[in-house]
């Protein structure tokens, strides 16, 4: 009797789990739809790289080995190399402004350091750097150019700002206060700490040259005599260790100057400098002390070995040339190892006192996209030109890249055209002014002949006819090439003398003769000019007296076009140019637009890349912008581009930050606070995984396409928000749902693959097979 109750329960549980199971079978497969939602933008980094990048600082942790470096990018954060720059790796946590300029290590807690950031003031770490909190308080100017820890008292820090002058803390850097009286210039850029008499202090301002403070900063005094006349802009400050009434002064413009007297009388030490006498950095041997190393924004690095005692500094090149430098650090155990911090390349090491240098830049990802395409006929496909590295290449939406640069001998990309119709040819256009060609998918590169040598800014290919192709240079306004870029010939009257052409829009309407009668706009420094005449002239539009650094024509209505400016926002106008409306309400401040982009299925919806305030996003035709994403809300937008087959991804190359994308919801009630990311984006934690992308495609395809499967979709917008939050914040409850998600994903792959007949009629065998086995898994378990 007994085993009969129990054989009767194990049935019935049995009968459970099968019905259990064809349940979350059915669940997951009609909730596939309901995987891909977002919020109304998600941005995701496709690409960390290139490595390289903007360095602006460099500090090493003065504690044996002396293997361990922080460099302070222009874009990207700081990075840390435990292996003396071999490799590095972002250290960014807690650290929401990116663009770091200076960095200070507390000498006696090296765990302790911190960071001086263009927008967002000063974050202190005390993990060495795992990890930043922002150290604000009483700092009224958050542009911070340069800190200083004073020696015997580590919990005394300076803040150079740049319009707030001079602050103290006298609390590790909990609050702090301008110590300003008798400052001339409110820009610091370089402050230096007596080592021997820790009162006293130099500041070196960006107009009014160096002051110096005998009281911790509580009152400043000029001393700008003989060579250094005051109107200076000094750059850095370094006192000679041994001897530090010896002081140097790194200028832009007028090079090195050096005091003895501690500022009593100064000398101009340029001798073997030549013109490279924008000196952004200096430093000086800690060992031999009679050694000055000098980083020059033209010149790389260039050495003195008898400077504090001859007159004229007796300078030499080292073995880094044509470098633009911004900082120097020395090995303070072995000096003959020295660090440079460069723009673009990132950091030079070198292990005989400059005599040869090496990159070592592993791991170190700064570097600017600044030219980007789509290919149209096969939108996986990925191309993006770097300020230093040329051209990389992606198959596969993003998730990695490889460089292709073979033939290309000039690796500062600018500009970068892919052949509408050809879609295997392509154009880049470089800062030294060469357009290179591709007829292979960028595997090959060849130089392109007929230009005139100047930068190269934009490419525009004709829509119709694409051996047609048009060049906006520096100093020479547009150049055209009828022949495939074969020749370039001067195509500039009407625009003035030496014009700057920073962007090239071609109205796409249909014309009987594109070689000469397509219209075009351009975009100077000065105005935006149209050309009716396929660029054979020129005239200027109503919008002039303004740097115009992006345009866009409205694909419906060719009429509508909009300039992006430096410095003015957005300008819009809907009679070719006529006239022009300034649109910047919700831009705020963020007013230097360096890119622009129309969504080509709904042309109301203007997406702008701002310098240092992200992208934002107009979907009434620019009336109104509103900043779409958090992630990349102080970058600086180098290039936006929209996927043609796919209107919600757009990409956005940025300035030391590399390439990021952004998916749009196709839902509006997203925009009104539809939540986080939905429940696949956070349970595989990006918006663009390979799952993602697949249960994505698998909504749009087979669900958005009819009404039962739009209403399934709005009934998830409106409930699935706060459940997609709390997986998100789960790592385990991730992990969970991921592996749940496995046959859903497996069912979206056949869908997509096979087509939606096919898959359902496997699902409905797998169905059949269930409650065929369903009574022989009962009879097994009695």
């Amino acid at each position: 009797m007994v085993d009969q109750r129990f054989n009767k329960k194990r049935e019935k549980g049995t009968k459970v789990l099968v019905v259990r199971g064809l349940t979350i079978l059915v669940a997951l497969l009609t909730s596939t739809f309901l995987l891909t939602g977002m919020s109304s933008a998600a941005v995701s980094k496709l690409w960390p790289g290139p490595e390289g990048g903007t360095v602006q600082e460099l500090v090493i942790i003065p504690v044996s080995p002396f293997t361990t470096l922080y460099a302070g990018t222009r874009a990207n954060g700081v990075f840390k190399s435990t292996t003396s720059g071999d490799s590095w790796a972002a250290v960014n946590t807690g650290l929401t402004s990116l663009n770091v300029q200076a960095l200070a290590i507390d000498p006696n807690t090296p765990s302790t350091l911190y960071a001086g950031t263009k927008t967002g003031g000063v974050f202190k770490s005390t993990d060495s750097g795992a990890s930043w909190t922002a150290s604000n308080t009483g700092l009224t100017s958050l542009n911070v150019q340069e800190l200083v820890i004073r020696p015997d008292a580590n919990f005394a820090i300076y803040a150079g700002t740049a319009t707030g002058g001079v602050f103290l803390s006298t609390d590790s850097g909990a609050t702090w206060s301008p110590t300003n009286n008798g400052l001339g210039s409110f820009d610091v850029r370089a402050l230096a700490i007596d080592p021997v008499n820790t009162f006293r202090i130099y500041a070196g301002t960006r107009t009014s040259g160096v002051f110096i403070s005998n009281d911790s900063g509580s009152t400043w005094n000029a001393v700008n005599n003989a060579d250094l006349s005051g109107n200076e802009n000094v750059q850095k400050l370094v006192i000679k260790p041994d001897t530090p009434a010896t002081v140097f002064a790194a200028t832009n413009g007028e090079g090195v100057f050096r005091t003895t007297n501690s500022g009593g009388d100064w000398d101009q030490i340029n001798n073997g400098l030549g013109t490279a006498l924008n000196v952004q950095s200096l430093t000086i041997d800690p060992n031999t002390t009679n050694i000055l190393y000098a980083g020059t924004a033209t010149g790389g690095v260039f050495v003195s070995a008898q400077s504090p005692t001859t007159a004229n500094g007796d300078w030499a090149a080292t073995g880094l040339t044509s470098v633009d430098v911004k900082t120097l650090e020395i090995n303070p155990n072995t000096s003959s190892i020295i660090y440079a911090g460069t723009d673009p390349e990132g950091v030079f090491r070198t292990a005989n006192s400059g005599t040869t240098w090496s990159l070592v830049i592993t791991g170190l990802t700064a570097a600017d996209v600044q030219a980007f395409g789509i290919d149209p006929s096969a939108t996986t496909i990925l191309y993006a030109g770097t300020d230093a590295d040329g051209v990389y290449k992606s198959t596969n939406r993003g998730g990695s890249f490889f460089e292709r640069n073979t033939g290309l001998t000039s690796t500062d990309v600018q500009a970068l055209a892919i052949d509408p119709i050809t879609t295997n040819t392509l154009y880049v256009g470089t800062k030294d002014g060469k357009v290179f060609e591709s007829n292979d998918s960028a595997f090959s590169w060849a130089d392109n002949s007929g230009l005139a040598g100047s930068s190269v800014q934009v490419i525009v290919i004709d829509l119709d006819l694409t051996t047609i192709i048009y060049v906006g240079t520096i100093a020479n306004g547009v150049l055209k090439s009828i022949d495939g870029g074969a020749n370039f010939n001067p195509s500039s009257s009407g625009l003035g003398p030496s014009p700057n052409v920073q962007a090239l829009a071609i109205d796409p309407s249909a014309t009987a003769d594109p070689l000469t009668i397509r219209t075009l706009y351009a975009g100077t420094d000065t105005a935006v000019f149209k050309s009716t005449d396929s660029a054979a002239n020129w005239n200027i539009t109503a919008l002039s007296g303004v740097n115009v650094q992006a345009l866009a024509i409205n694909p419906d209505t060719p009429a509508t076009l909009y300039a992006g400016t430096r410095g003015a926002g957005v300008y819009r106008s809907e009679d070719s140019g006529a006239t022009w409306t300034q649109i910047n309400v919700g831009l705020g401040t963020f007013l230097n637009i360096q890119a622009l982009a129309i969504d080509p299925t709904r042309p109301a919806t203007v997406y702008a890349g701002t310098d240092e305030g992200g992208v934002f996003q107009s979907t009434d035709g620019g009336d109104n912008w509103t900043a779409i994403d958090t992630v990349l809300s102080d970058s600086s937008i180098l290039i936006l581009a929209i996927d043609p087959s796919n209107t919600t991804r757009i990409y956005a190359g940025t300035s030391g930050e590399g390439l990021f994308l952004i998916v749009t919801t196709t839902d509006p009630r997203d925009d009104n606070g539809g939540g986080g990311c939905f429940v696949a984006t956070a349970a595989y934690g990006s918006p663009v995984g390979p799952h993602v992308e697949l249960l994505r495609e698998f909504r749009d395809r087979f669900l958005l396409d009819n009404d039962m499967g739009k209403s399934f979709v709005n009934l998830y917008y409106t409930y699935s928000p706060p459940i997609a939050d709390y997986i998100a914040d789960h790592d385990v409850l991730r992990l969970v749902v991921r592996w749940s998600l496995l046959p859903v994903v497996g069912m979206s792959w056949l869908a997509v693959n096979l087509g939606l007949g096919a898959t359902l009629t496997l699902i409905f065998m797998m169905l059949i097979m269930i409650c065929a086995t369903a009574p022989f898994l009962i009879r097994v378990r009695k």
